[in-house]
């Protein structure tokens, strides 16, 4: 993530610490919103030149 990610859920994190502390215990420990299968069809394209 790049830095100013990292601060704004640093910043979402704080935000939730009183109203919901088990949403912000899962977002604490990791935050990863990757799809790898979203590439499948940049890799075919790249393998096929």
């Amino acid at each position: 993530m790049s830095f100013k990610h990292e601060m704004m859920m640093k910043g979402l994190i704080l935000m939730l610490k009183n109203k919901q502390p088990e949403f912000c215990e899962i977002i604490s420990k990791s935050f990863d919103a990757s799809n790898f299968s979203y590439l499948d069809g940049l890799v075919e394209c790249v393998r096929g030149m």
